[in-house]
């Protein structure tokens, strides 16, 4: 076999091997670049009414996603002690996934929480009247005593979610799923049921 032959062949066996080395290295990056394409779709942030809002729910999400699952605090002021509870009333919070979050006590009235993940959520006592919950992921939440009046639920999957003493006056559950929920105590004057019947 001449030089060149010989070169020849050497050069096509390592271009051969360079292919499956890299064939090989992008097999093994493919997962960390699909989970960080997830993330930064993770970060997208919803259109805000104010830029006010639009600056909560960042710092709301940039903390979410390092592992802060707790938003409603203790603090003591004056020999008290003070629940400071976020408030975010009109805020759009429309397809994100706040599964495990604390918002305990928050304003959230008249929130965009349209197909939102609350899933295990704890918003118990927080002020949701007129929120737009269509089609949210409840299941599991805690909403004791939160006041949901005039809500609209519609296709909101509720299911195992405990909603004792929830104020649901006028909200609309059209099509929700309500199995295993509670609902002990909760006030449904004039409340749209899933079976589209109106409680009186």
């Amino acid at each position: 076999m001449g030089t060149e032959s010989y070169l020849t062949t050497r050069i096509s066996c390592f271009h051969e091997d360079l292919q499956g080395l890299l064939r090989h290295f992008i097999h093994l990056i493919q997962p960390c670049l699909v989970a960080s394409s997830t993330r930064m779709k993770e970060f997208v942030l919803p259109s805000q009414p104010s830029p006010f809002l639009e600056e909560q729910i960042r710092l709301l999400l940039e903390q979410y996603h390092k592992g802060v699952r707790t938003f409603t605090r203790a603090s003591f002021k004056g020999g008290k002690v003070e629940v400071v509870a976020p408030s975010l009333p009109h805020a759009n919070l429309s397809h994100l996934d706040l599964r495990d979050i604390n918002l305990n006590k928050a304003n959230l009235a008249q929130i965009n929480g349209e197909a939102v993940t609350f899933l295990r959520a704890d918003l118990s006592e927080s002020n949701l009247i007129q929120a737009d919950l269509r089609s949210a992921n409840l299941s599991r939440a805690k909403l004791r005593r939160a006041n949901l009046k005039e809500a609209y639920l519609v296709g909101a999957d509720l299911s195992n979610a405990d909603l004792s003493g929830a104020n649901l006056t006028q909200a609309d559950l059209s099509g929700a799923y309500l199995e295993e929920a509670s609902l002990q105590g909760a006030i449904l004057t004039q409340t749209r049921m899933p079976d589209g019947s109106v409680h009186e």
